[in-house]
């Protein structure tokens, strides 16, 4: 029994993702450790057999940690590493790429690439890979690739110069090296093929891209990003095949997250528009023909949007999830019907993997009452755990579902968690905490967000779905679309006052929180409201017009608000600052200087409005920290600052300061 508290939340496994063996008897799981100095996360492959009849068996070890795992028809496996070949002298690789047998024994490094691999997919009949890797451009192979970075190094050059756009993604730079498509035939042979290079240079097209291939290895489906002008971007799918490119016409929607069907004649995807200014962005499945490049939209009566589409192994259906009213369920597409049906009923799932026999579905289940673990689902909907690194769980929060009605009668629906002993003779302070996103829900476990951690120190903590959040429909998006903060903001405290009514919380007590786009609404709360004692405001965006030219994704914006040259007065409406002069609660800012999603520049320019109106505030600063904190001693730092800040306004406890800060 795994007892998650504050004092051991680093040094829980936490389960990130999973793959399915072809034979369907085993999967592997990608788990993350504390290092063995605990200065950080690192990554491992464990293996768990699908009859569920044995514990948890760790495949990999090394201190660099494996990602991107995919197996080969034959059972081998083949994932991605940093560490070092012990085969080879003075290789500075960044990742190679490794194979470990069906039969067992050790990987052996087959390829090294200097920049970097970022994704692997595999071939389902035929001994091959396809792989995403960082290259300068104009180099005609990784090997004058590695002959390129020596000499930058060597001149101690680290300039980057643009020509395209955007320039930054998440927490990272992009560029020098962009991503660059590479087929390895033979992968677990004794002598693999020669690297071939199948998209040449793709500069800013590649990045984060999904791909898939086909069953014999010759063609790759992958989604390729491009500039239609005035700054913004669209994205296509483009079929690879002998070297030449066809792209499949999505009209007015960009699609992402393909799958090449088991019989390489048909292709699944995600097909997303952003939306205008007047209407909110829609997403559906997509089904095209690879022969003639034509698609069109499938299940259009579906009201959610689709994610991690999975064909069935005989080609009949495809498995998709959705998040569905605090929940994200498997839904089963039948191909030639046209008919949804849903799978699964409580839960969030991810890395659905359907099963060769077409009787059973594994995946990855968390919900907040459990962390993410390996299971077994039924074509009825049954779902059998398996056994899963750190489970099973002793949780300090009791968790149960919350339901209200806001002015429009629109149904509003949220997770409460108590702590143990709260009662009417002891009611428990509360913590309203504002999901991120907008475009998110709160169905499943978060290892970064825990609510668990505050309601061991005696917090109640609601996690409600406001105006915006995914799950319950187009319109329910629509709602707030455009506007954001007074309608998210209404619907929050519908659910909160009406939670304030039970006799073991205390109303006098409360205290809000919320990062990203919870930031932002921190703020707008804090501007247009004084009920809360506090006000935790993490990663925040505070002044709508600075943010949008300086985020990593400009026109994301552009698609809910409209052109910021044309149309700033809608930026201006829904901008926080512009409330400063009614801030009264105390506030704790949060924000790390690698985050580029939100600059660091919203948090700079909240605190000096924070302090020139003389607003009680603090400042929690990460120098190497990104939008989430990762790093294990400041993620414990973050939850020690957020919890003596409200044990001192909330409490009215007595400050104290964490002991390293």
């Amino acid at each position: 029994m795994t007892n998650l508290s504050l004092a051991n939340y680093n040094s829980i496994p936490r389960v990130a993702a999973m793959v399915l063996a072809p034979d369907g008897r085993r999967l592997v799981l990608s788990v993350q450790t504390l290092s063995a100095d605990s200065t950080r996360f690192v990554t491992s492959l464990w293996e768990v057999l699908t009859d569920g009849q044995s514990v948890p068996r760790r495949l990999t070890f090394s201190d660099k940690g494996e990602a991107n795992p995919v197996f080969l028809p034959d059972g081998s496996l083949v994932f991605s590493s940093g560490r070092s070949d012990p085969t080879v002298k003075e290789d500075e690789a960044e990742s190679r790429l490794w194979v470990l047998p069906a039969t067992g024994g050790e990987a052996r490094a087959v390829v090294s690439v200097p920049g970097g691999i970022r994704a692997i997919v595999a071939a389902r009949a035929t001994d091959t890979i396809v792989f995403r890797a960082q290259v300068f451009p104009g180099t005609p192979d990784i090997a004058g690739d590695a002959d390129k970075g020596k000499k930058r190094k060597e001149a101690g050059v680290s300039a980057v110069l643009y020509d395209t756009f955007p320039i930054r993604y998440w927490d990272h730079d992009l560029g020098p090296r962009w991503s660059r498509l590479f087929r390895l035939r033979d992968v677990a042979g004794d002598r693999p093929s020669a690297v071939e290079d199948l998209s040449g240079d793709a500069i800013n097209s590649l990045e984060e891209a999904t791909l898939s291939l086909s069953p014999d290895g010759g063609s790759v489906v992958t989604t390729w990003r491009h500039e239609v002008g005035n700054g913004r971007r669209s994205g296509d799918l483009v079929l690879i095949v002998d070297g030449q490119r066809m792209t499949f016409p999505g009209g007015d929607y960009e699609l992402a997250e393909p799958q090449i069907s088991p019989d390489g004649q048909r292709v699944v995807a995600v097909a997303k528009d952003r939306g205008t200014p007047e209407r909110a962005q829609r997403h559906f499945l997509w089904l095209g023909e690879i022969s003639s490049g034509r698609g069109e939209i499938v299940a259009t009566d579906f009201g959610q949007w689709p994610e991690e589409p999975q064909w069935s192994a005989d080609g009949s259906a495809v498995f998709f999830v959705a998040d569905q009213a605090l929940h994200r369920p498997i839904f089963r597409f039948d191909v030639s019907s046209g008919e949804t049906r849903q799978i699964t009923r409580e839960g969030a799932f991810f890395s659905v993997s359907p099963d060769p026999s077409g009787q059973v579905i594994y995946a990855l289940r968390s919900s907040w009452s459990a962390p993410m673990e390996a299971v077994r689902v039924g074509i009825d909907g049954t779902v059998e755990s398996l056994p899963t690194p750190g489970f099973p769980y002793e949780l300090p929060g009791v968790v149960s579902s919350v339901e209200s009605t806001a002015e429009d009668g629109t149904r509003l629906q949220g997770w409460l968690v108590m702590p143990k002993g709260a009662s009417a003779e002891k009611p428990a302070p509360l913590v309203l905490w504002i999901h991120g996103g907008p475009f998110n829900s709160w169905n499943a476990w978060s290892w970064r967000w825990c609510p668990h951690l505050l309601a061991e120190h005696g917090y109640a903590v609601l996690l409600p779905d406001p105006a915006l959040s995914t799950g319950y429909g187009q319109d329910f998006i629509q709602r707030a679309w455009g506007v954001w903060g007074d309608v998210v903001m209404r619907d929050v405290f519908t659910v909160l006052d009406d939670v304030l009514t039970r006799p073991d919380i205390d109303s006098s007590r409360v205290a809000e929180m919320g990062g990203s786009f919870g930031g932002y609404m921190s703020n707008w709360v804090a501007g247009h409201s004084d009920r809360f004692r506090a006000i935790i405001t993490h990663a925040s965006l505070w002044s709508l017009d600075n943010f949008q030219a300086t985020t990593d994704e400009p026109d994301f914006w552009e698609h809910q608000f409209g052109s910021p040259y044309e149309h700033p007065e809608r930026f201006d409406a829904a901008s926080p600052d512009r409330a400063i002069s009614n801030v009264r609660s105390p506030m704790l800012v949060i924000h790390g200087n690698l985050d580029y999603r939100v600059p660091i520049s919203e948090a700079l320019q909240l605190w000096t409005d924070l302090r020139r109106h003389e607003v009680p505030s603090q400042y929690l600063y990460f120098p190497d920290e990104n939008h989430w904190i990762l790093k294990p001693g400041n993620a414990l730092a973050w939850y020690r600052t957020v919890l003596a800040f409200l044990d001192h306004h909330v409490l009215e406890q007595d400050w104290r300061r964490p002991e390293l800060l």
